[in-house]
C-alpha cells in the first residue's frame, strides 16, 4: 500500500512540475486552466485516499 501513495505522490510532483513551475506554460494555457487542472488533481488524489482509506482515514467506498 506505501508504494501506491508513492506512486501518486510522484504522479502529483510529475503534473506540478509540467503544469506550474514552467513560466511559459501559464500565460499559454491560462489561469483559470491551471488552477481548474490543479484543482481537479487535488480532487482526484482525495478521492483515491479516501476509497482505500489511506492515511487511517475512513474508507468510503465509490459507486459509479
Amino acid at each position: 500500500m506505501s508504494t501506491l501513495i508513492l506512486l501518486l505522490v510522484y504522479f502529483n510532483i510529475i503534473l506540478l512540475v509540467i503544469s506550474v513551475l514552467p513560466q511559459h506554460n501559464i500565460p499559454k494555457s491560462g489561469v483559470g486552466n491551471v488552477m481548474s487542472f490543479a484543482l481537479r488533481g487535488q480532487l482526484v488524489i482525495s478521492i483515491i485516499i479516501s476509497h482505500f482509506g489511506f492515511f487511517d482515514s475512513p474508507v468510503k467506498q465509490i459507486d459509479w
